[in-house]
């Protein structure tokens, strides 16, 4: 535990130095930031039946040429039950790169966090509380639990200026043959883009909020508002997400959704109170709103429905976004703001790590330690 505190506290105080430096500069410090998590998350060796699972198919998965002459029996003849999509990715690593699955690993890392930073970079001035939210939301269960949605997540922030832009068929082309068949949870994102028609106001935000949060009673009462619909979509998820996503909503799942809303609710107090603002102090501040926005029915009508409570992953960036913003405007409070920001983002980073189930986090592993272990394949 004590090395994933020194990794929060280093992430924290390099908020802060980039927070205090002059803006030609503070990319260096974010460089720093994803480079520490690039090597904790590469070399990462894990416990659980998450890793042994995907090294078992990384394993199973042929060289190109085998791959494309078995296409249309890949799950049958090699036993890989994951999409067409992730399977060539693999294999295109294994024959051209010659990697081992431990290289697979550091060469995921690389390609998450360089397009984290791409994708994300252009939507704030403030990438340190970014990261500390990241820490909070994304770190653990993107870097070191799944390998398949984290792709189709950076890849759909490498897009997600084409909703503002109004570039459909550029994001729908993407979406379709590229992102989707990594994983079939980024169904939703086909959704997403029909935000780009819609005009928000701080009206509209309220009225939203009024019609949604009312919408809670369903979770206190135990009903289901979707009814069977929930178990059709929650099959777009395989069985094993479905049970690491039982655990990544921590043991008390239901403290850990009332939690989860709570702290949504509390960024839509600031965004609110201080819409007017927000709206003018970014060019991009109005997608951020709206991608915001799509989180209300998440976390309050759909909020027990696991399926709604993975997707959340490609939306929580704008918490950090938004909180960026306000610190645009207030910055005699900035420090303030961040500190307090840091101190709930420890907590449920923390939270997570005793919660994964027992060994799999604690102590941090690495494949380095392991006999003869490589980058490349014999």
């Amino acid at each position: 535990m004590l090395f994933y505190l020194a990794i929060f506290f280093i992430i924290f105080l390099l908020t802060l130095v980039e927070e205090y430096s002059p803006v030609q500069k503070r990319h260096y410090y974010s460089i720093m930031m994803l480079i520490i998590l690039t090597f904790i998350a590469g070399f990462r060796i894990i416990g659980g039946y998450d890793i042994y699972n995907y090294q078992a198919i990384y394993e199973r998965t042929p060289l190109l040429g085998d791959f494309i002459k078995n296409f249309t029996i890949l799950a049958e003849y090699y036993q890989l039950p994951y999409g067409n999509g992730y399977l060539f990715y693999i294999s295109f690593i294994k024959t051209f790169l010659g990697l081992s699955f431990y290289g697979y690993l550091l060469l995921q890392s690389i390609i998450f966090y360089a397009l984290l930073y791409k994708g994300l970079r252009k939507y704030t001035n403030h990438w340190g509380i970014f990261m500390l939210l990241f820490l909070y939301k994304l770190f653990f269960y993107e870097t070191f639990v799944s390998m398949r949605q984290p792709l189709t997540i950076v890849m759909f922030y490498m897009i997600m200026h084409f909703i503002q832009e109004k570039k459909a068929l550029k994001y729908y082309l993407i979406l379709t043959f590229l992102i989707l068949p990594f994983h079939d949870g980024a169904i939703i994102l086909f959704f997403v883009y029909l935000i780009s028609f819609f005009k928000i106001s701080k009206k509209r935000i309220i009225i939203l909020n009024c019609i949604f949060i009312p919408t809670l009673i369903f979770s206190l009462l135990g009903i289901d508002p979707l009814g069977n619909f929930s178990f059709g979509l929650n099959n777009l998820l395989d069985k094993s997400l479905l049970s690491k996503i039982d655990v990544y909503a921590n043991t008390d799942n239901s403290f850990s959704s009332w939690l989860r809303t709570t702290e949504y609710l509390l960024i839509m107090v600031l965004l609110i109170t201080n819409y007017d603002k927000i709206e003018k102090s970014h060019k991009y501040a109005p997608l951020i709103i709206k991608l915001f926005l799509i989180l209300l029915p998440m976390m309050t009508l759909f909020k027990d429905i696991i399926f709604f409570r993975r997707e959340t992953s490609y939306f929580v960036p704008s918490y950090a976004f938004i909180l960026g913003y306000i610190c645009n405007i207030y910055i005699n409070r900035k420090f303030f703001i961040i500190t307090v920001f840091a101190i709930l983002c420890l907590y449920g980073f923390l939270r997570f790590a005793y919660s994964w189930p027992p060994g799999a986090l604690l102590p941090y592993k690495s494949w380095l330690n392991i006999p003869n272990a490589s980058l490349f394949r014999n």
